[in-house]
C-alpha cells in the first residue's frame, strides 16, 4: 500500500517553498494533536495572504508582458483555475482579463505609433 502512495511521490517544497522546513520543526515539538492542528492552520493563514497578493503582481505581469501572454499562464501565475481567476480578476479590476489584455495590447500598439 505504501508502494502505491509513494509512486508518484513529489516534496511539499515545490508547491510550497523552504517554509515547510520551519513548519516541520514545529511539528516535530508539538506535543499534541491540537498544537499540530494550529501549526498547520497559522502556516494555511499566512500563505491564503500571499494568494490575495498574488493577484496585482499578475496585473503587473500582464502589463510588462504587453498583453501578449495567456490568460491560462495568468491564472497559474495567481494559484487559480482559469475560471476563479477570470471571475477574480473582474471583481477586483471591472473588467475580464481577455478584455483587459486587449486593452494593453491596443495601448501598446498607440504608443508604438506615436
Amino acid at each position: 500500500m505504501n508502494e502505491l502512495l509513494c509512486k508518484d511521490s513529489s516534496d511539499c517544497r515545490e508547491f510550497l517553498g523552504q517554509e515547510v522546513n520551519e513548519v516541520n520543526d514545529k511539528l516535530k515539538d508539538a506535543v499534541s494533536f491540537i498544537e499540530m492542528k494550529t501549526i498547520i492552520e497559522d502556516f494555511l493563514i499566512k500563505r491564503s495572504g500571499k494568494l490575495k497578493q498574488a493577484l496585482p503582481e499578475v496585473f503587473l505581469l500582464l502589463i510588462k508582458e504587453r498583453g501578449l501572454i495567456k490568460i491560462d499562464q495568468l491564472a497559474s501565475h495567481a494559484c487559480l483555475s482559469a475560471r476563479q481567476f477570470e471571475r477574480v480578476f473582474q471583481q477586483r479590476i471591472g473588467l475580464p482579463p481577455k478584455l483587459f489584455s486587449r486593452l494593453v495590447r491596443f495601448a501598446q500598439a498607440w504608443i508604438i505609433k506615436e
